[in-house]
């Protein structure tokens, strides 16, 4: 790369996080290239830190809490954002979600994007659905590519999937869901439409961390919806790795009832592992959809309905397991080779002429 003949030093916001491994495969997988060394953005030390580029992720995070905490993390935030600016290191932004999932504070969230967006040199998008979304929040939206999520193969294993799940012919076809428990998920509707289906051969999983304020209520209404039905069976914490391989292996089909849906961490963890997954036609079940098709991919238009789960019963029900999903264009060490060649395209970059709002990949290069 011109200029750096050294690790390129990059500052991200998150490094990794508890609840989401993906962020921790993909910050690995650059290490291994031996080119890049990256810090956890820290609200204070980062100031005093060394480093090439900010590599945000979440940034719509920054709105979920206590209203005191979020304009202390989003002045902080700011102030480090611009103080980049100012030193003219290039801002990469992976563009995770458009917008807050749940949020009481739509004006500091207006704040923060309205600070925030015009000054992105480049975005990552997971999916090309993605690239429409942005259009929500602006109608300039900063220059972007797609580079997929990295699947999680590299941390939960499939071959220590259990020999005979269940789906197999003397035991019930599972739909399970998991992953944090929020408002925007649909875990309600999804309980609401299987009770209301009485199909007994049919079982329903759901485990997952009330990690949030705003689900402390949702926990308390999905067990009262739950506890006439034997059939739903609910699981409030978070799994551990093995656990995760477990839950999973114990599902015939991946349900994501999200009322709001551009990426999911939970069906690369599906697909990774060898189950289908059932999601609303938007994001990235488009993606998945066109490129693995419907052998592991249902897709529906509306809201979820008893109509669709028969649907996913009758093509899921044969589904053994032991084939797995052909994820070669998510593999970690893949994806990192590509952004490792866009930080050194937008480092480049930033230290000529700033790059056109119109420019592709290829002329930053």
């Amino acid at each position: 790369m011109q200029g750096l003949n050294r690790h390129i030093r990059i500052c991200m916001f998150p490094r990794d996080i508890p609840f989401n491994e993906g962020l921790g495969i993909m910050s690995d997988a650059l290490e291994r290239t031996g080119k890049v060394k990256i810090t956890n953005y820290k609200y204070f030390t980062s100031f005093f830190a060394r480093a090439d580029l900010f590599h945000v992720h979440w940034v719509d995070e920054l709105v979920v809490g206590a209203r005191w905490k979020c304009i202390i993390k989003i002045f902080l935030f700011l102030s480090f954002f611009l103080f980049c600016k100012m030193l003219n290191r290039p801002i990469v932004w992976t563009v995770h979600n458009v917008g807050a999932h749940e949020s009481n504070y739509r004006g500091l969230e207006k704040l923060l994007w309205s600070v925030f967006l015009p000054r992105v040199d480049w975005a990552i998008h997971l999916c090309p659905a993605s690239l429409d979304a942005i259009h929500r929040l602006t109608a300039t939206p900063p220059p972007g590519s797609v580079i997929p999520h990295a699947h999680y193969r590299s941390v939960y294993d499939p071959a220590t999937l259990a020999v005979e799940p269940y789906g197999h012919e003397r035991g019930p076809f599972v739909f399970a869901s998991f992953g944090l428990i929020r408002p925007y998920k649909g875990f309600e509707n999804l309980i609401e439409v299987f009770h209301s289906w009485k199909f007994q051969e049919a079982a329903l999983h759901i485990s997952g961390s009330p990690s949030f304020k705003e689900s402390e209520h949702l926990v308390r209404e999905m067990a009262k919806m739950s506890e006439a039905d034997p059939r739903i069976t609910l699981d409030f914490r978070t799994l551990t790795r093995d656990e995760v391989v477990k839950f999973v292996s114990a599902s015939s089909v991946v349900v994501l009832p999200y009322n709001k849906l551009l990426n999911s961490g939970v069906a690369n963890v599906a697909l990774s592992l060898g189950r289908p997954v059932m999601g609303p036609a938007v994001g990235c079940i488009l993606d998945y959809y066109e490129k693995l098709g419907p052998k592991w991919i249902l897709m529906y238009e509306n809201e979820l309905s008893v109509d669709h789960l028969k649907m996913a019963y009758e093509r899921f029900r044969g589904h053994h397991g032991g084939t797995l999903p052909d994820l070669s264009w998510m593999d970690a060490d893949r994806v990192a080779a590509d952004i490792l060649s866009l930080y050194q395209q937008v480092i480049n970059a930033s230290k000529r002429p700033r790059c056109s709002k119109n420019a592709k990949p290829d002329d930053i290069a």
